[in-house]
């Protein structure tokens, strides 16, 4: 029986019925794709306790998949108040099991690498983010901001040379700024690349025929509404600016987060609180590509990524894109169509142009449904099994 400690940052709940439930896309189906190479898999998890299954939380464990519960605690002050505990049970579990892979950056895959190196324990990495992007000024805040950032990207850069494999969500950029030992020639380690996101087959959309938008309908999705990190004030701006050319904009933003408050009372602010629409949290899947499939446009100016996975969901949708030149997003998108994520007027300007090129709009469509393909589920669960593979080899 092979077994895999997965360390990612996540909070979970467990009820009284032992099932443990989860708010983010780090749901059983996720950890799932990790039971093609191992027979058990125990997930890292800052578990809080409840008597009853969280109402709109989706199921994360399952057959086979196992949580290892630290203490629950969020920011400075929770890491502060439970930091000891958890890294001594992070340490003791990193010798209870075959293998390890941390999903880094994060506080509890930071410290899974750590206890692995103290025990000179083999461990595998998954590179999601660029740490040195996600702290960056204006995109979170607080004050231990610039020395979390300094700290988070030596640790990536120290995991990455490491760890005895590397996988990272883009094709070449994080791969620039955290070179593993494989890419720099060690031949006994090993690198791979695929997206976290998970594109069934049958999910991709035909291509989409456009006529002139009399009535521009644009979707947002982000897991988290918080502060501007996803472009959340950028896209209302750019909506007021619209209808104050005369141009029918709307705007649905998908999700959820501490900042919902803010954004109503900013929209209302602007003017525009009958022409945007928060839906809260979705289920994954379905609910999301309905609500993608009536929209005409995904505008996305995000600050900090890896790949994100909902630009590739809409991609597959076949809806035409508008980001930001941060991080993979330009390996998946022409430059002409990525603006400085604080840019609200060359967002305006660019989907007021759009609105009057039906042959652009279908052009992109097309486009980035056959980009979206090089992502589908059956190309990139064979290269997670090989990696996967190659960890499990390298264990004990």
């Amino acid at each position: 029986m092979s077994s895999l400690l997965i360390a990612a940052d996540g909070h979970y709940y467990r009820d009284s019925k032992d099932c443990v439930y989860v708010e983010s896309v780090f749901t059983s189906t996720f950890y799932s794709r990790y039971l093609d190479s191992f027979d058990e898999v125990y997930v890292l998890g800052r578990m809080e306790k409840v008597d009853n299954p969280p109402v709109g939380k989706k199921r994360a464990d399952g057959p086979g998949i196992h949580f290892v519960d630290l203490l629950p605690g969020r920011g400075v002050e929770g890491l502060l108040k439970t930091g000891v505990a958890n890294r001594h049970i992070i340490s003791s579990w990193v010798e209870k099991v075959d293998s390890v892979i941390a999903r880094v950056p994060g506080v509890i895959a930071n410290m899974t690498a750590s206890a692995c190196e103290k025990k000179k324990i083999p461990y595998a990495v998954e590179v999601v983010v660029d740490p040195w992007e996600y702290f960056a000024k204006g995109v979170h805040g607080g004050l231990l901001r610039p020395l979390i950032r300094v700290m988070w990207t030596a640790r990536l850069k120290k995991s990455c040379k490491c760890a005895i494999g590397v996988s990272y969500v883009t094709e070449r950029y994080l791969q620039h700024r955290y070179p593993c030992s494989a890419l720099l020639g060690d031949p006994t380690s090993f690198t791979e690349y695929y997206s976290s996101v998970d594109l069934p087959d049958d999910c991709f959309s035909k291509p989409r025929t456009y006529g002139e938008l009399n009535q521009i309908t644009i979707v947002h999705a982000a897991n988290s509404f918080s502060g501007n990190a996803k472009g959340h004030y950028t896209l209302f701006d750019a909506i007021a600016t619209m209808r104050g050319d005369g141009y029918d904009a709307r705007l649905v933003c998908i999700g959820d987060g501490p900042s919902i408050g803010d954004y109503r009372l900013y929209v209302k602010r602007l003017g525009i609180e009958r022409y945007v629409t928060f839906t809260g949290r979705l289920p994954d899947g379905q609910a999301v590509r309905e609500q993608m499939s009536s929209a005409d446009l995904f505008v996305f100016p995000t600050k900090a990524e890896g790949l994100p996975r909902v630009l590739l969901e809409a991609m597959a949708e076949g809806l035409p894109c508008l980001s930001s030149p941060v991080c993979g997003i330009p390996e998946v998108l022409e430059a002409h169509y990525l603006f400085d994520p604080n840019d609200s007027g060359a967002f305006a300007k660019c989907i007021e142009r759009l609105a009057s090129s039906p042959a652009e709009l279908s052009q992109m469509s097309e486009k980035n449904i056959a980009v979206a393909r090089r992502f589908a589920r059956s190309v990139l669960q064979p290269k997670r099994s090989s990696f996967y593979q190659r960890v499990k080899q390298c264990g004990r």
